[in-house]
C-alpha cells in the first residue's frame, strides 16, 4: 500500500521519498592537521532549509557524500593554514564549508547557512572524542 500510494501522489518530494522539513548538519570533533603540524578539532553546524518553491525535498541518501566533501575541504584548508590562523580566524572555516556544500550533492533548492563554528586545539590528555556527523530534522 505504501509504495502504491507514493507512486501516485502529486507531491514530488513524497513520491521520491524525500524530506521537506529543514535540517541541521552537525560535524563534531573533526581532526584537522594544520600546516604547522598541529592538530585542531573543528565543530560546524549548517542549517539546511528547503526553499518554499523547491518541490523535490532533501535526499537523505546523499548525507555521507556531503560529509565526505566537507571533511576533505577542511583537511585541504588545514594543509595551507596554521593552527593559530584557524583558532583566531573562523571565517576561513566558514568559507571552506560553504564551498564544500557548493561542491557536494546538495540540491539547488536547499539553502545552506553556516550557523556555528568552533575550532580548538586537540588535547591528547583529554578523554577521546568521537568524530561524527549528524543531520537533525
Amino acid at each position: 500500500m505504501g509504495l502504491f500510494s507514493r507512486s501516485f501522489t502529486r507531491d514530488p518530494a513524497k513520491a521520491l521519498g524525500r524530506e521537506t522539513k529543514d535540517r541541521d548538519y552537525r560535524l563534531t570533533a573533526c581532526p584537522v592537521i594544520t600546516s604547522d603540524r598541529m592538530v585542531v578539532l573543528v565543530d560546524v553546524s549548517v542549517r539546511l532549509k528547503v526553499a518554499p518553491d523547491w518541490p523535490f525535498g532533501y535526499d537523505e541518501a546523499e548525507e555521507p557524500t556531503i560529509h565526505a566533501v566537507v571533511v576533505m575541504m577542511l583537511r585541504f584548508l588545514g594543509e595551507e593554514t596554521t593552527a593559530d590562523d584557524l583558532l583566531v580566524g573562523r571565517q576561513h572555516v566558514v568559507q571552506t564549508v560553504e564551498k564544500a556544500f557548493a561542491l557536494a550533492p546538495v540540491a539547488s533548492g536547499i539553502e545552506r547557512r553556516v550557523t556555528a563554528v568552533d575550532v580548538r586545539r586537540h588535547d591528547p590528555a583529554a578523554p577521546p572524542m568521537a568524530h561524527e556527523f549528524r543531520v537533525l530534522g
